[in-house]
């Protein structure tokens, strides 16, 4: 027998060790972190305003002896680190949210004779690393080539195509992830890749001469089509520099960054965004003109008639007012003269109380009730507004998707029956209940807030179906207050009553539980927690006086008809009575 001494043994044992923790590594680094390979690029990484481009999203699943659930992909577009688009859409390319202004054409996606459903294994049972899913995790697709043989690579390739009318200007950052369903590994993501969004640029070469002097009027539009410039003929054109401007201009629209909307005062805002004409610097003599477009979901809680034209001057971070020379509030314009080309943007005044417009939600029907032309909501009660604009098109399902953080809500929906052209919604978060309801929403309230989509009326059961809003709460939220999430309803105010809507659960992640409702129409909303064993609502129709009294979570007319209190105790004891007589002369016939 062979004896080694202490320190032989003990260097023996570390070199193992360290061998086995090398070959561990080794296997780690070499197996699960190349079974995925998650890939995007861009056609044109400096598309103009109004271009369409397009992304190639490729997954590589190799050695798929290493079994990898799929259960969606997603191509996350993000600016300034703030995501602002999120395509998800299923392994044979049908999109599953945010369609608009986007097609995908599949390229490669393996038919199910390439990998069957096998055992549901996202591990490697030799070596036993992996991504940990465990055994049998259900079925789906991608789960190995060869009916589980294992040893392909199954390549999945997709071209997402993106028009970017609505785009803002800057650059944006695109990342494409392979989504599993799967808390484990939840997703495989690609690594980033930039492309830079500029303003619509028009060839002016043909209209200038040498000198600079224009020599027929002509006109460059924005991608949107909500911004025209007119350069009028015998106009000189001159560039930062002083020399002839005679080869391009641009007009690309952002929106207000905190910068500029700190320069004003507090009872103005910029109305939709701001627009920059390019060239900087570009002078003309004398003035042009520039048509600037508005929807009337921009301007809810301002004055119309004050509605002005600025540019921000960059040298004294101050707003410049422009000459107006003509405002259209019947067809929600503004013409004003420039004389040279920087950003400027629509500014609106707030309202006074007094001088806020009639209620629009008195008559009910589908759509934006019927009433005053626009939201007339006191700027002070509004906490957030989001607005989103989208072209609507017949025989199309329309989505306008909402992400500020302190709006509950995530989408507006619904199928278009005709074309109605570029049309805004715009979502009023508020401090407190609506201005134009006369009445709380019944329960606990979560939030309340108007919805618009276009001007009142507009897109009504005429020209559009299915209306779904989806919206979010918080899990903290219920939580703090004891609530069950089938507990959560959205609530519409219409012809002066709050109307329960069709709510269902559809999701829910570690922050919120997410639902959808079924509405005929736009006006105040509210989400609220009701205990429907506990909760009467009461139309008005149903009120003899104005004079109310409150029991609990019920509502009840002190002159409504029924058995309230008094009335329904004297009819108890008034049965009981009769019971008891009736029992009585039993009794005393049995003797």
């Amino acid at each position: 027998m062979i004896l080694m001494d202490g320190s032989k043994l003990f260097k023996t044992k570390y070199a193992s060790i360290a061998i086995t923790v090398t070959i561990v590594l080794m296997l780690i680094l070499s197996g699960p972190a190349n079974a995925v390979r998650m890939e995007v690029s861009v056609d044109n990484n400096k598309p103009t305003q109004g271009e369409e481009i397009t992304f190639v999203v490729t997954a590589n699943i190799a050695g798929t002896d290493k079994y990898v659930p799929m259960d969606n992909f997603s191509l996350l577009l993000s600016k300034e680190g703030s995501p602002v688009r999120n395509v998800s859409f299923t392994p044979d390319g049908t999109i599953l949210s945010n369609s608009t202004g986007i097609s995908i054409d599949p390229i490669a996606t393996p038919s199910p004779s390439e990998y069957g459903s096998g055992d549901g294994r996202a591990m490697d049972d030799m070596y036993g690393y992996g991504y940990g899913y465990g055994y049998s995790f259900g079925y789906g697709y991608g789960y190995a080539a060869n009916n589980g043989a294992g040893g392909d690579t199954l390549v999945y390739e997709y071209n997402v195509t993106i028009n970017t009318s609505s785009f803002d200007t800057g650059v944006y950052d695109a990342q494409v992830m392979l989504n599993t369903g799967n808390d484990v590994k939840p997703s495989f993501e690609s690594l980033e890749t930039s492309f830079t969004v500029s303003g619509k640029e028009a060839d002016i070469s043909k209209f200038v001469e040498s000198d600079g002097k224009v020599n027929t009027t002509f006109n460059v539009v924005s991608a949107e089509g909500n911004v025209n410039l007119t350069v009028p003929n015998g106009t000189i054109a001159l560039d930062s520099g002083g020399n002839a401007l005679n080869t391009s201009m641009s007009i690309g629209t952002t929106s207000a960054n905190s910068t500029m909307t700190l320069a004003l005062s507090s009872s103005e805002s910029v109305v939709g965004k701001v627009v920059e004409l390019g060239p900087a610097g570009a002078t003309f003599d004398p003035y042009i003109q520039v048509r600037f477009d508005y929807d009337d979901a921009h301007i809810s809680g301002l004055d119309e008639s004050k509605l002005g034209v600025k540019y921000y001057n960059t040298s004294t971070g101050q707003w410049e007012s422009q000459t107006v020379i003509e405002r259209n509030t019947a067809e929600n314009y503004l013409i004003a003269n420039l004389e040279h080309f920087s950003n400027f943007a629509i500014v609106g005044t707030a309202q006074a109380a007094e001088e806020e417009k009639d209620d629009p939600v008195r008559s009910g029907g589908g759509g934006s009730s019927g009433g005053g032309s626009v939201s007339g909501e006191g700027y002070k009660n509004i906490l957030v507004k989001e607005v989103q604009n989208a072209y609507i098109y017949k025989d199309s399902k329309i989505m306008y998707e909402f992400g500020e953080t302190e709006n509950p809500i995530k989408s507006v929906q619904f199928f278009a029956l005709t074309n109605s052209g570029r049309v805004a919604a715009s979502i009023e978060v508020l401090q407190d209940r609506s201005s134009y309801a006369d009445s709380d929403a019944p329960g606990k309230i979560y939030r309340q807030m108007n919805i618009w989509v276009g001007k009142p009326g507009q897109i009504g059961s005429d020209v559009a179906k299915d209306f779904l809003i989806s919206f979010k709460v918080e899990r903290s939220w219920l939580e703090d207050n004891n609530i069950d999430a089938k507990e959560i309803k959205l609530y519409r105010y219409t012809d002066s009553n709050w109307n329960e809507l069709s709510t269902s659960q559809t999701d829910a992640d570690e922050e919120y539980v997410y639902f959808e409702s079924q509405t005929p129409g736009f006006s105040p909303f509210a989400i609220v927690a009701v205990n429907e064993d506990s909760t009467i609502v009461l139309s008005e129709g149903d009120e003899d006086d104005d004079s109310a009294v409150e029991l609990g979570n019920e509502t009840r007319e002190s002159g409504s008809k029924g058995l309230p209190g008094f009335e329904a105790l004297t009819l108890v004891f008034s049965m009981a009575a009769v019971v008891f007589m009736s029992s009585r002369y039993k009794r005393k016939g049995e003797r």
